[in-house]
């Protein structure tokens, strides 16, 4: 008896396709995502919050900086864009925007704060970084540093060094200069100058604190230059009719060993 014959019928994965489904996914995705712009376009910036301890800054120069940026819509923004504008401004160190639904821009502004001052034209922050406001009356207490562009952060490292080395003195310095020779020039609040020439201003200092003691407080306070640019001395510059012509070291200048 003749066997029926059995043929294999093609099997159809689950599911369908997977093409077509991908397809619709897709344009599900896009779909959403057209309708959500088109949803979020009309939101438009209703305030600008500038948040940040401010002394220094012209708010009516930040409003000129930010005014074409509210005419845009909340998500058209650039935020980046935003904070290199403000950065603009002398006085901003650093300025961080950032959104807050559904209508506010957030400006964080960190203001600049001077440490010394420039060749007489730009203040020094912290990090030895310059900034040029238009005037520097606000801050015209503070030590002035002169040198070669590109010294800006070796002064001011000096100036922390000897400030450190002499503040237990009850000195501070005021100007400090690196010539274009590289020779170094010292001058404290109470007048004294120091001519250091190329040593080191520190070490030399830390050789000082050894021999003016020496001197004596009421000579000491009478004496307005030291020039220690010599191997084995130092010149000293007297106040005018401050030592007695019967002193031996009455000069105005005078070397000692």
């Amino acid at each position: 008896m003749r066997r029926p014959v059995t043929r294999n019928m093609p099997h159809r994965k689950p599911g369908g396709l997977p093409w077509l489904r991908l397809v619709l996914l897709v344009a599900l995705i896009t779909g959403l995502y057209v309708n959500r712009q088109s949803w979020l376009a009309p939101l438009s910036i209703q305030n600008i919050r500038i948040e940040g301890a401010i002394n220094h800054i012209d708010p009516e120069e930040i409003r000129k900086h930010l005014q074409h940026f509210t005419e845009k819509a909340y998500f058209g923004v650039d935020l980046p864009g935003l904070e290199n504008e403000i950065k603009q401004c002398a006085w901003v160190d650093s300025v961080d925007a950032s959104r807050i639904w559904p209508d506010t821009i957030r400006v964080r502004i960190v203001e600049q704060k001077p440490v010394a001052i420039w060749a007489d034209s730009g203040f020094l922050n912290a990090r030895g970084m310059l900034f040029f406001p238009e005037s520097l009356k606000t801050h015209a207490d503070l030590p002035r540093l002169y040198g070669p562009q590109g010294s800006e952060k070796r002064l001011l490292t000096m100036l922390y060094g000897l400030n450190k080395a002499w503040r237990p003195k009850g000195m501070k310095v005021s100007r400090l200069t690196l010539s274009e020779r590289l020779a170094w020039f010292l001058e404290f609040d109470s007048g004294l100058k120091v001519v250091f020439g190329k040593q080191d201003p520190l070490e030399t200092t830390a050789k000082l604190e050894k021999i003016l003691p020496a001197l004596g407080e009421q000579r000491l306070s009478q004496l307005i230059g030291l020039d220690v640019r010599y191997a084995n001395g130092m010149a000293l510059t007297w106040r005018p009719g401050a030592i007695s012509s019967s002193d031996p070291e009455a000069n105005s200048s005078s070397a000692h060993e």
